[in-house]
């Protein structure tokens, strides 16, 4: 097993390079870009405050439209790469003007916890790789669990604030999005190819995974 394991890992190993390094570009420029909104709170505040619906709304919109731009569209891999440069600035802007109330020590000891869990279950992930295990039956499981969860944030921003509902979205969504690191790395070393869409279809689902652990993590404090 052992023998068979780093002999896909040197298969692997170009494409594994391009998303990594992809990905590390476009976390750090989410979180400069994050940093300045947190920074500069009053413009931006202002902005969601005032149209609230409508940015949320403009901001799922766009976002959908650069993930099927980047992951379906026959463009090259510079093309693919620019957008996703859009997007991350995109959803550093949003970030920050969503979490100007909070606290720097929240948001570090959120990032901390976003790392640590990304590596643990990135390392757990590749050790079910190791044991030969594909986790292509889950996709369909984790898509009802994402579509669950979408719903009860929304229900819950309708309804009246409770604190042990949100509580228990808030862990559900952690363990959601940790269960779709170790399916993204499944997905990565086992069907990924050595192309430019693959590397940048598995620099953004890392991508997504971080980010939405950062926020389900804020939310956790």
């Amino acid at each position: 097993k052992l023998e068979v394991f780093n002999k896909l890992l040197i298969k692997k190993s170009s494409l594994l390079q391009c998303i990594f390094s992809t990905l590390i570009f476009q976390m750090l420029l989410t979180t400069l870009v994050f940093r300045h909104v947190h920074q500069n709170p009053a413009t931006y505040k202002n902005i969601l405050e005032k149209n609230t619906v409508m940015v949320i709304l403009l901001f799922f919109v766009i976002q959908i439209a650069l993930i099927f731009a980047m992951t379906t569209m026959d463009i090259t891999f510079a093309s693919r790469f620019i957008i996703f440069i859009i997007f991350s600035i995109i959803e550093g802007l949003f970030l920050g003007a969503s979490m100007v109330y909070v606290p720097k020590d929240i948001i570090m000891s959120a990032l901390v916890s976003t790392v640590a869990i990304f590596a643990t279950f990135l390392v757990v992930g590749m050790f079910i790789v190791y044991l030969g295990i594909d986790l292509g039956w889950m996709g369909i499981y984790l898509f009802l669990g994402l579509l669950g969860l979408i719903i009860t944030r929304i229900v819950s921003s309708i309804m009246k604030p409770d604190e042990p509902r949100s509580k228990y979205s808030t862990i559900f969504g952690l363990l959601l999005f940790s269960v779709f690191i170790l399916y993204d790395t499944n997905n990565i070393l086992l069907k990924y190819s050595t192309t430019g869409v693959d590397c940048i279809r598995g620099a953004l689902d890392y991508y997504l995974d971080l980010v939405n652990i950062f926020v389900q993590s804020v939310d956790s404090n």
